[in-house]
């Protein structure tokens, strides 16, 4: 019941066509299908819904109604070997994201023309900048 409306969500965001393929939607939005979203969080209520077979002989006896999540997606996993072990098991983190810290970062090296500044003058420039920093982390990033 869910899938429909993240679909239409991921389209409306993406704005994309209603034809786009929803793995695609999923590549594009960098978002995980539902059942291993659902299947990565094991305090998710909906989990043991959609990983019990609970509805198997209800679907049987009624084909004309639409197979849980499970169900459907039960062929798919068992061809290519799946188990909930396979899946990174994840939690929802205490500290909603609008209430952290944004990290504050220094970009006065990159007003910097790299053809006409010289190794040297960075690398002064980059152990003063390092200097007023002392109670700080300093994360490095090398570009290969």
């Amino acid at each position: 019941m869910l899938e429909p409306i993240q679909n239409q969500a991921l389209r409306t965001c993406l704005g994309a066509f209603r034809t786009s393929p929803v793995t695609s939607l999923h590549v594009e939005a960098n978002e995980m299908p539902l059942d291993l979203r659902v299947s990565s969080n094991v305090h998710n209520p909906v989990r043991s819904c959609i990983f019990t077979h609970q509805f198997t002989k209800f679907c049987d006896k009624n084909p004309n109604h639409i197979r849980p999540l499970g169900l459907r997606v039960s062929g798919d996993l068992s061809d290519i070997a799946f188990t909930q072990k396979h899946n990174l098991v994840t939690s929802v983190p205490s500290t909603p994201p609008w209430h952290l810290v944004s990290p504050t970062v220094d970009l006065s090296l990159s007003t910097l023309s790299k053809s006409i500044t010289s190794p040297e003058i960075y690398q002064s420039k980059f152990l003063k900048i390092c200097e007023g920093l002392q109670d700080y982390y300093h994360y490095l990033y090398r570009w290969i």
